[in-house]
């Protein structure tokens, strides 16, 4: 009893239930509808599927320059809102240049499924990256609820559409037209809450404002985006390769393994995420016990992500076969080879804003780089070698290794101002 009161008296851990409760009810709903769907489109339609939402990915990371993280920062509320309007405006200018550059790269790629998909991702990348920008504003605003909430509704219309045009349309490409669709409705959804509670804040944003904000926090354009593209491109270069050098079936068998053991990720990870940054950056910014935030966050990730990996790492092929059809063992297969990996991924990722907050942007960039050119290294090996299992092995050993050393770098920088507290325009280390 003493422990649930604790719990309930914790402000973190509050925050943490209500991102929670909203993901766990959203990936239910994804969870619930996956057999389904694994039974109405085949691994190659999942396979583009994974390719479309790579590209939008890739492009969604340029979109904003990454500035949609520095809008938890600012202490003055006038600094934060033009944060929001400096990646509003680069969302769109962005969207725009991705349109042209489209119908310029159409005819090359036309050969490709995806291709007939291709004039989609512009407004993908301009509802993610606008989604995103208002998720940091709620975030800022302690609206966890607005966003669990939003998180529920995405999953359902997305999950509705994608049944119905499997269903009754047979539509091959009812994935896509209902993973659009879901983003459209995230994005409405944000943009009413925020213009409703705080249209007044955002209308008394100045240009001059923009611009001092855009100068205050370059850090994030110079070294967080290029580090979050290259590790975007290459979480999803798997994929990329997977589908050229073996087969769109290939990589949607890798697509619904990642995306599988990624729901303990995006059921509890993220909102530890979301909560873990501000969190960490108040008691950076207070001098108080950052450390221990830290070290139990790992800790409780590291018992809660065991079992299942466990389960995964032994009977991946068995659950795959039973849960989403014959057709789907070797997804299951897949993912016993990387559950590893995964479960790395899901202890460290929540924490990995630690770099933002101690200011040491310029040394992820360097991590990013690595993993940028051994992710699609180690799968070529196993394509010369013929053997897709060698390949996706040697990725594992890789991301494991990488992840240790990258989390003996926080903790090497932290012991470095653990008595000393310097105040930067990040809430925490000016170097």
């Amino acid at each position: 009893m003493l422990a649930i009161r604790n719990i309930k008296n914790n402000i973190f851990f509050r925050n943490v239930i209500k991102l929670t409760t909203g993901t766990a009810i959203s990936q239910l709903i994804l969870m619930i509808c996956s057999p389904i769907l694994t039974r109405m489109y085949s691994p190659d339609d999942f396979g583009v599927l994974a390719i479309y939402i790579s590209i939008g990915s890739i492009i969604t990371v340029l979109a904003t320059g990454r500035y949609e993280m520095s809008i938890i920062l600012p202490q003055d509320e006038r600094d934060a809102t033009s944060l929001v309007l400096l990646c509003t405006i680069s969302s769109f200018l962005t969207m725009i240049l991705s349109f042209v550059i489209t119908i310029y790269i159409s005819p090359v790629i036309g050969e490709y499924p995806v291709s007939q998909f291709i004039y989609l991702v512009p407004l993908s990348v301009l509802f993610l990256s606008l989604t995103q920008t208002l998720m940091y504003w709620s975030n800022r605003k302690n609206k966890y609820k607005r966003i669990a909430v939003n998180k529920v509704i995405n999953s359902i219309v997305m999950s509705c559409i994608q049944i119905s045009c499997g269903l009754i349309f047979t539509l091959s490409y009812g994935l896509i037209i209902g993973l659009f669709v879901g983003q459209l409705i995230s994005f409405i959804l944000y943009l009413f809450y925020v213009y409703r509670e705080d249209r007044e804040k955002l209308k008394k944003i100045s240009l001059r404002s923009v611009i001092e904000n855009l100068r205050k926090y370059k850090k994030f354009p110079i070294y967080s985006m290029p580090t979050s593209v290259l590790d975007m491109f290459s979480n999803n270069m798997p994929l990329f390769i997977l589908s050229s050098l073996f087969s769109y079936q290939i990589a949607g068998f890798y697509s619904l393994a990642v995306r599988m053991l990624s729901i303990p990720s995006s059921l509890l990870g993220m909102a530890v995420g979301q909560v873990f940054y501000p969190e960490f950056v108040k008691r950076l910014n207070e001098n108080a016990d950052y450390r221990s935030l830290l070290f139990s966050t790992w800790f409780r990730l590291a018992l809660i992500g065991l079992l299942p990996m466990f389960v995964v790492l032994l009977y991946g092929g068995h659950l795959f076969g039973f849960l989403f059809g014959d057709s789907w063992v070797e997804a299951g297969k897949i993912a016993s080879i990387i559950s590893p990996m995964l479960y790395a991924m899901f202890i460290s990722s929540p924490t990995s804003s630690t770099f933002i907050a101690l200011n040491a942007q310029h040394i992820n960039l360097f991590f990013g780089l690595a993993v940028f050119l051994m992710r699609p290294l180690t799968l070529y090996i196993g394509f010369i070698n013929n053997s897709l299992i060698e390949g996706l092995y040697l990725l594992v050993i890789f991301e494991v290794i990488q992840i240790i050393i990258y989390n003996l770098v926080v903790l090497l920088k932290i012991k470095r101002i653990s008595t000393v507290k310097i105040k930067g325009p990040y809430g925490g280390l000016n170097d």
